[in-house]
């Protein structure tokens, strides 16, 4: 009962003076019974009228009442729904709320990765600024990662979607020099903040870290949140292995003494990350929000995002509309039908609503808008999504991301049909990217559940006939006899010319996306060919110091291409090159690198 009140108490209404026709029901009974009085007047002189017999078939009968009643229920339920009334999703008030910048130093150096707390002080992390972002609305919020050197993650924004965003892609980012220093990212911070009125630092951290410096010039409170365990935990390494120094094995402690220091040393408060509240309503409550100047916001309504409930009155007005009507006047039914499907139509269930995504989606893809159906298929689940998605992937060159959305289409295919259309599409995707063998394996795969599909029969072929060219080629370079003239084999059975194609149409027989491949002159065959020579040279670990000069800057072209496929729907692994580069990277780096004097976790 006292959320239903909260509730009610927070209803707001767009246009409440619609509330007015909701009296019309009640001044009909007192002008009705007006009229009825009017007609008794003229039915017998004055004299008369006290004689006159009222009898109770006069009166309305028990279903007229009930009908009555529906109509009258049903004009006040349109008054309410054509007032629009609506609750606000988020706090729309105009009480006093801190402004400025806020800067969160993030430590992300590899004792972050320990599991004390489970699964990680890094995941702990996460949620802990999850949890401030939904405390603290109107400040702009920043991120600055730091390890042995500090990078700018988020400038400061008011965009906390945003930021949720790049929030989901902590996990993965890896700078690329070990160590942690606090003193990087606090120079940084001074440095981005310099020209605000008003900020607040707030540093995240297991205090294991390497101090080079004081800094006593810090002109921002500096609020330190610390996460980890007295106990601590071993720092792990990739491979499952542990990290291990001096011949030991690396155990990292939570340094909240230390933490403590720091945060007084630079006039802030500090906490301990709590499974409850109470660490935020110290650092932010306390500390954050009482250092920042506050204002009235004015504008909040004009912000505000709204949740509109004017369906739930429509609808069972409609319905108590068609009830009031007799059966005589049901001619007028089909209005009220009208309005009702609209009404619905504002509730319509997750499916209605993932048909019109599809939809959506199917139309980007026809007018060559490859990004926006890629986006709406992203929404969608099931078989017909996956198959969308690795086609405008295909569409867009990214094809070892196709790939993989073909094969998850493969895996949720409901019938044969479904399958070989997926199959053909996976075939194309290896195709393109020189992966010939795998490519003839899954046309195969394509003709068993479609014997009688062409282009299936002539992918096959053809790729058949590049796999056995790069054979010849493989072999002939590694010294060794082939298995006949090269352009021998490759013209075999294969119909090459001007205007071949290996894909019969943009659509599969069943009208969905199919991934059409180019169409395939005699001066494109040699590239094919050096495609699947890169790919051989990749799966077999690249060339040796013996290979010519010319075949490494095409296994470094292709290598590079599909780094920047992989990069191109990847965002931590972008962001991870861009960190690299920021340091003067110019290749990317396997492990971080230690840096002189300073710890490697």
């Amino acid at each position: 009962m006292p959320d239903i009140l909260t509730a009610i108490g927070d209803l707001h209404w767009r246009q409440p003076w619609w509330l007015l026709l909701a009296l019309i029901p009640l001044a009909l009974p007192l002008l009705a019974g007006r009229r009825r009085r009017g007609r008794h007047d003229a039915y017998a002189d004055p004299t008369l009228q006290p004689w006159v017999l009222v009898t109770d078939g006069a009166r309305p009968g028990l279903v007229r009442r009930w009908r009555r009643l529906a109509a009258a229920l049903a004009w006040l339920l349109f008054a309410v729904s054509l007032a629009g009334p609506r609750l606000p999703l988020d706090e729309a008030s105009s009480s006093p709320r801190p402004r400025g910048d806020l800067l969160l130093l993030v430590d992300v150096s590899r004792s972050m990765r320990a599991a004390d707390p489970r699964p990680s002080r890094l995941r702990r992390a996460r949620v802990e600024i999850e949890e401030l972002l939904s405390r603290a609305p109107g400040l702009r919020i920043g991120i600055v990662l730091f390890a042995a050197r500090a990078h700018l993650y988020v400038p400061p924004t008011a965009d906390y979607a945003a930021l949720r965003f790049y929030l989901a892609q902590l996990d993965e980012l890896r700078l690329p020099t070990a160590g942690s220093r606090p003193r990087e990212a606090l120079t940084m911070a001074g440095e981005l903040l310099r020209d605000s009125p008003a900020a607040a630092v707030v540093l995240i951290s297991d205090g294991d870290w390497t101090l080079d410096g004081d800094e006593d010039d810090w002109p921002f409170p500096l609020f330190v949140l610390g996460i980890g365990s007295d106990r601590g935990g071993a720092v792990p390494m990739p491979g499952g292995r542990w990290l291990s120094h001096a011949g030991r094995a690396v155990v990292s402690r939570m340094n909240e003494a230390g933490l403590r220091r720091f945060a007084r040393r630079h006039g802030g408060l500090y906490s301990h990350a709590e499974l409850n509240d109470s660490d935020w309503r110290r650092l932010y409550d306390e500390g954050v929000a009482r250092r920042l100047p506050v204002r009235a916001d004015s504008a909040a309504d004009a912000r505000t995002s709204w949740r509109e409930l004017y369906h739930w009155s429509l609808v069972p007005a409609c319905m108590l509309w068609l009830v009031s009507l007799a059966p005589a006047r049901w001619r007028s039914a089909p209005a009220a039908l009208a309005c009702l499907m609209v009404g619905l139509s504002t509730v319509a269930p997750d499916g209605a609503r993932a048909d019109d995504t599809r939809q959506q989606a199917d139309a980007r893809y026809r007018y060559k808008d490859y990004a926006g159906a890629y986006a709406r298929y992203r929404r969608l689940d099931g078989f017909e999504a996956r198959l969308g998605e690795g086609a405008a992937l295909y569409r867009m060159g990214r094809f070892e991301r196709a790939v993989e959305r073909f094969s998850q289409a493969v895996l949720l295919a409901e019938d044969d049909s479904q399958r070989a259309t997926a199959l053909f599409d996976l075939g194309n995707g290896y195709f393109q990217l020189g992966d010939y063998a795998r490519a003839v394996t899954v046309f195969r795969d394509a003709l068993r559940y479609r014997p009688d599909h062409a282009a299936s029969r002539f992918n096959l072929r053809f790729s058949d006939a590049l796999r056995a060219e790069v054979e010849a080629r493989l072999a002939e370079q590694a010294g060794r006899p082939g298995r006949g003239p090269r352009r021998a084999r490759l013209a075999t059975g294969t119909p090459l010319g001007p205007g071949a194609s290996l894909s019969l149409d943009d659509t599969d027989d069943d009208g969905k996306p199919a991934a059409p491949l180019p169409q395939l002159p005699d001066r494109r065959i040699s590239e094919y060919v050096e495609r699947g020579l890169a790919h051989a040279r990749l799966a077999a670990g690249g060339d040796d110091t013996r290979s010519q000069q010319t075949g490494a800057r095409r296994l470094a072209r292709a290598d590079a291409r599909l780094r920047m496929e992989a990069l191109g729907d990847d965002q931590a692994a972008l962001w991870n090159r861009l960190f690299e580069m920021e340091e003067g990277f110019p290749a990317p780096v396997e492990t971080p690198r230690a840096v002189p004097g300073v710890l490697p976790w």
